[in-house]
């Protein structure tokens, strides 16, 4: 199952509304889609539990080059597997991206299975 993990920043306008207006939706409907939807702030220090090694928030963006506020990954065993989504501006295409990307997610993670 792929991750839905969205990288975002305290008080910032656009993550508020991305999560609003899509990724409230997204996460209502997870297991139906077959995601997780997991969000991290960019700025927290405090280890995630069950990562090995022990790796904060902020370490896992600064490792995966996100440097916008906010980022969009799709992930499985800590690696992308679909193009990020970088940003927020509008919604009115986000959310035909947003599914995009997350069936692209799905499908590699069904061949990787099929291998």
């Amino acid at each position: 199952m792929p991750t839905v993990l969205m990288f975002s920043l305290p008080g910032c306008a656009f993550c508020e509304r991305l999560r609003a207006e899509q990724l409230i939706h997204l996460h209502r409907d997870a297991a139906r889609i077959g995601v997780r939807v997991v969000e991290l702030s960019m700025t927290d220090r405090r280890p995630i539990p069950g990562t090995e090694p022990p790796e904060s928030p902020a370490a896992m963006a600064r490792r995966l080059g996100v440097r916008l506020a906010p980022s969009v990954l799709f992930v499985s065993n800590e690696r992308e597997i679909a193009p990020r989504l970088e940003g927020y501006g509008s919604p009115d295409f986000y959310g035909a991206y947003l599914d995009e990307r997350t069936a692209q997610a799905r499908q590699a993670i069904a061949e990787h299975v099929r291998r």
